[in-house]
């Protein structure tokens, strides 16, 4: 259950009610069902005894492993923040043939959230003419982030060697 949200940034960080005492950790993967379907609403930051903090992934910083459902081409989702309602779909190559309203889903890159899970569909996107990927593919969440109450976490272990993956560990 979502227990508090920031009132400065209603759709940043929120808090809910289960925390290590619940075997939450850091970098879960945490989803919602909304009108029968199971979709992507972010990952845990950090975990207090019964609480702990997620960061929706339309909150910048936010980024996911993706691909298109169908075609399978893969890409990065990043959250743009409460200025605007949509994700960005960064680094899918140009071959793909795109069109309004197809599925993205997780990749199951990264480490943190299983392949599969809905995370929104295109709305929208340019297909420039020199270079290897689209520019500026949006991506509108599956989930209707003005109506998220209650969210499930996914109690799986975190791939730490993904997610430190390239980060300077003095080795």
């Amino acid at each position: 259950e979502i227990i508090a949200r920031d009132p400065s940034n209603y759709y940043s960080v929120f808090i809910i009610n289960k925390g290590y005492n619940h075997d939450i950790e850091r970098s879960m993967p945490v989803v919602t069902y909304q009108h029968g379907i199971k979709g992507v609403v972010g990952k845990v930051l950090e975990t207090s005894k019964n609480s702990s903090k997620v960061l929706p992934i339309t909150g910048v910083g936010s980024y996911i492993g993706a691909m298109l459902s169908t075609l399978r081409y893969t890409g990065l989702i990043q959250g743009q923040g409460p200025t605007d309602d949509y994700l960005l779909f960064n680094y899918v190559d140009k071959e793909a043939i795109l069109n309004f309203g197809d599925l993205v889903v997780t990749s199951g890159q990264g480490g943190i959230y299983p392949r599969g899970l809905k995370i929104g569909k295109i709305v929208g996107f340019t297909k420039e003419k020199y270079g290897i990927f689209y520019k500026n593919i949006k991506v509108k969440p599956i989930i209707n982030f003005s109506m998220l109450e209650d969210v499930y976490v996914i109690l799986k272990q975190p791939d730490m060697e993904y997610i430190n993956f390239g980060r300077d560990n003095n080795n």
